[in-house]
């Protein structure tokens, strides 16, 4: 996709396509490619009947529709994880406008329901295991489990020890 238009497009395709998914999950967006940060509004346009979360390609960086910013709890009152640099997009009163910049998105992601770890671990690992294998790649380092219980010492073990139990 060059555009928001063919970004829409795509995730509006998605949605209409997979009608029993809970919540819409996308992934590749770039500021840059959409002439800045997108919205809520701009990705209500494309799914407005269910929460939406689309990763940009860092995976650092996240746009939620208004039902996900509702689902996650997140509004004026939400603080940055760290402002300047982990911090909610917002508009000029302070509202959050849907994109959490730097994984301040997290505690938003798992009070939404989006995280699954018996889901998506299974599908990343196996997506990424794949695509190794296709390109030939004969071995694998994985430095670590990248979850969204990253402030939760307790919850990061679990999905570690979860993520290891897949492997054998």
């Amino acid at each position: 996709a060059k555009s928001i238009d063919e970004v829409l497009s795509r995730i509006r395709d998605y949605a209409k396509n997979h009608p029993d998914d809970e919540i819409v999950f996308g992934y590749g967006w770039d500021r840059t490619m959409l002439g800045g940060i997108p919205t809520a509004k701009d990705l209500d346009e494309a799914v407005s009947d269910r929460p939406a979360m689309i990763f940009d390609f860092t995976i650092h960086d996240l746009w939620f529709n208004t039902k996900a910013l509702k689902a996650g709890g997140v509004t004026k009152a939400t603080k940055d994880k760290k402002p300047g640099f982990s911090y909610w997009v917002r508009d000029q009163r302070g509202n959050p406008t849907g994109v959490g910049i730097e994984v301040t998105w997290v505690d938003a992601f798992i009070a939404a329901g989006a995280w699954k770890p018996d889901i998506l671990m299974r599908s990343s690992q196996k997506a990424l295991y794949d695509m190794a294998a296709e390109r030939g790649w004969t071995s694998v380092i994985n430095p670590g489990l990248v979850t969204p219980n990253l402030s939760n010492l307790r919850m990061a073990i679990e999905d570690a020890e979860f993520a290891h139990q897949l492997l054998n």
